[in-house]
């Protein structure tokens, strides 16, 4: 992971890719949501999935420029 936001209990990480990404979480990401259970992991990159669910925890690939909004809304949720 390449940074992790932990806002009032619940983890939120997110996984930078330069270039594009396949549809399925890394092996990195994979032993991350084991190890920490996140409620959310971003992975940004170039490419577009459909959002999916790993062991409970929501996986959602984006581009650039919507991570600054995925964070906003997951700061936001508790609110």
């Amino acid at each position: 992971m390449d940074f992790v936001v932990d806002h009032q209990g619940r983890l939120l990480a997110c996984e930078v890719k330069a270039g594009d990404s396949r549809a399925v979480p890394s092996h990195s990401a994979r032993s991350f949501i084991d190890a920490y259970h996140p409620e959310e992991v971003l992975i940004v990159n170039r490419r577009s999935f459909p959002p999916a669910e790993v062991e409970g925890t929501r996986v959602r690939h984006l581009q650039t420029e919507e991570l600054a909004g995925a964070v906003e809304d997951f700061l936001a949720a508790l609110l």
